[in-house]
């Protein structure tokens, strides 16, 4: 993922306001997503975090359909950094 895709996730994150994480409740991990474990989150399992489903498409850098881990990442961190 090169380093404009990452700052334009970031910032899309934060401008649309919305929430990844509620402010006192902890983002499921990665691994807790991934049911099948084939290392990536696709839409049917990000059904299983609201807001993450909601947002698919700016969470999806790549646009391969699925959330990598690294993907996943930023939009965790870039919640936290918002709050």
């Amino acid at each position: 993922m090169n380093k404009k895709a990452l700052m334009t996730l970031i910032a899309a994150l934060m401008i649309s306001g919305t929430a990844f994480a509620a402010s006192n409740e902890q983002a499921p991990t990665f691994e807790a997503l991934d049911t099948n474990k084939d290392s990536v989150i696709s839409k049917e399992e990000a059904v299983a975090m609201e807001e993450l489903a909601q947002d698919f498409e700016k969470a999806d850098v790549n646009q391969d359909n699925n959330i990598d881990e690294s993907e996943y990442t930023l939009v965790v961190n870039a919640e936290v950094e918002k709050k």
